[in-house]
């Protein structure tokens, strides 16, 4: 279970600050579970690895490329899934449980990021994911209209300016029509929304970031926070906040959550695979 120190903060909408992000690593460390228990070590440590960077990028916001890769590292830590995994009979059961929105992806890392938006949006019953992208309305304006974040932009899929406005406007519209709706719970759409925006286009400033294929202080990426560098480092962090709060949600059945790579020396993950660390095939 969650310790109840922590319940406040996680039932809280606002984003806590590093501090506050710190004590809750300090206090998920005090969970006996976290230790001893090799089928929710998958879990915890997600959620303390998670609140750790996630308060590094809070506590460097004034450098906004280093908020933005801190943040995305967060993000790793909870959809990262240790490469054995990947051959059970589990794994093959989560992939053909979320719809066919792309192809079956061939590198392991969009699969794992896909899987975790599949998994965490089914979570989202009482609309927290929706409330944040209301919230961020204008930031995802900002994303899906920048073309140097299309990837049909540069898949030489979408050249003129009559078509980058198309694709922008159908990714808007999508988006805006999601949040118009009712607050009646849709998992698929709200996937859509999320594969979009996160996997789709913030993973294409990550890429520019992580491998150096934009330049530092000359490029447009800062714009005062107003650009599209900014607008996605808002949209992630608060994203990644929104997926903290709702993992916390299941505490209770945390063997859901599969083992991560590089567990813990000396933890109980901390040795060869095993497939009994992983729930039961229903």
């Amino acid at each position: 279970m969650i310790p109840k120190p922590l319940t406040e903060v996680f039932s809280r909408n606002e984003m806590p600050n590093p501090a506050e992000l710190e004590q809750v690593v300090v206090e998920l460390k005090k969970q006996p579970k976290h230790y001893s228990d090799d089928k929710t070590q998958g879990y915890y440590d997600r959620l303390q690895r998670a609140c750790s960077w996630l308060a590094k990028a809070k506590r460097i916001a004034v450098n906004p490329e280093a908020e933005f890769i801190f943040a995305w590292i967060a993000l790793n830590a909870l959809c990262g899934v240790r490469k054995e995994v990947l051959t059970t009979e589990w794994w093959e059961k989560e992939q053909k449980s979320h719809p066919a929105f792309r192809r079956p992806q061939k590198y392991r890392v969009l699969a794992e990021l896909e899987w975790f938006l599949w998994h965490i949006t089914s979570l989202d019953i009482d609309n927290l994911l929706r409330d944040v992208i209301k919230r961020r309305f204008s930031d995802l304006k900002t994303v899906v209209r920048t073309r140097f974040l299309m990837p049909d932009f540069w898949n030489w899929k979408c050249r003129t300016k009559e078509d980058i406005k198309n694709a922008a406007d159908d990714s808007e519209r999508r988006i805006r029509d999601f949040i118009s709706e009712s607050s009646v719970f849709d998992q698929e759409k709200l996937y859509w929304v999320l594969s979009e925006v996160i996997n789709g286009r913030l993973r294409i400033l990550r890429n520019q970031l992580f491998h150096g294929c934009a330049t530092d202080t000359h490029s447009k990426r800062h714009d005062a926070g107003g650009g599209e560098l900014g607008a996605g480092t808002r949209i992630l962090t608060d994203m990644i906040w929104a997926f903290i709060t709702l993992m916390t949600t299941e505490s209770e059945r945390a063997s859901y959550w599969p083992p991560i790579p590089f567990p813990r020396a000396d933890s109980p993950q901390h040795q060869q695979f095993d497939v009994s660390w992983m729930s039961p095939m229903s």
